[in-house]
């Protein structure tokens, strides 16, 4: 990777904050459940709801996202999930209620999920056999958001409320979603019509379910992720609550 061309290098940046912009969204949030419920009137624990509508979305929608790539293209899918991303996150700003909140947090899911879906997509059409090691490098990203995020957000939540958290997200999606629009280009020319379609869908992840060795890594992932977002949901209780 380090005779990358200039061009890819910068391609690179961008598929990073594409695979970070789903942790940042989530990991920024988390010290300001407590602050969102006083604000929106909302019970005790509603806005983990939120957060499980978040991944929720975020995990169903990688269903859709890369067939759909597949049959019109990556760049206008890209481009019009991070649009809905912005979206989504200017809405959360303008909420009245936890429930009109938790539908926002539903569309910002799709969103970021469009942008990780994409980035893993994109890395194998550009760098084919070198594919492992430059999705290793997007993974730096991913894993800077989920140190920093929170600090960062716990941070501008004590010194300016729980919008705060909100409108540097909205400007991180504002800035992603520009520089794809300006650097980013179709990365495949190979599109199918029928990709997408619900029966050859359907058949693709039937295949696959009927794998042992996909069904084995499958329950590994949901065990490790299950628990890292157990963590996440109870951490903002923990660190108000307990320790002040």
């Amino acid at each position: 990777m380090a005779n990358v061309p200039a061009a890819s290098r910068n391609l690179l940046f961008l598929l990073v904050a594409l695979t970070a912009l789903g942790e940042v969204s989530t990991q920024l949030m988390i010290p300001g459940l407590g602050a969102i419920e006083q604000a929106l009137l909302a019970p005790p624990g509603s806005a983990l709801m939120a957060l499980s509508a978040f991944v929720a979305a975020f995990g169903l929608g990688q269903l859709v996202f890369g067939p759909l790539s597949d049959r019109i293209g990556r760049r206008p899918v890209l481009i019009g999930g991070l649009a809905l991303y912005v979206l989504a996150t200017l809405s959360m700003l303008l909420v009245s209620d936890i429930q009109q909140f938790i539908v926002a947090r539903v569309v910002q899911g799709l969103g970021a999920c469009a942008a990780l879906v994409l980035a893993r997509t994109v890395v194998r059409d550009v760098w084919k056999a070198d594919a492992g090691p430059a999705l290793a490098l997007t993974m730096i990203g991913m894993l800077y958001a989920i140190v920093v995020a929170p600090m960062i957000g716990g941070l501008l939540i004590k010194l300016f409320g729980w919008h705060a958290p909100i409108i540097l997200a909205l400007a991180i999606g504002s800035g992603v979603l520009l520089l794809a629009l300006l650097f980013f280009r179709e990365s495949t020319h190979f599109l199918d019509p029928k990709a997408g379609h619900w029966r050859t869908l359907g058949g693709q992840y039937l295949d696959l379910l009927k794998g042992r060795q996909y069904r084995a890594f499958a329950v590994a992932l949901a065990c490790t992720y299950g628990a890292m977002f157990a963590v996440i949901a109870g951490s903002s209780a923990v660190f108000i609550n307990l320790l002040g």
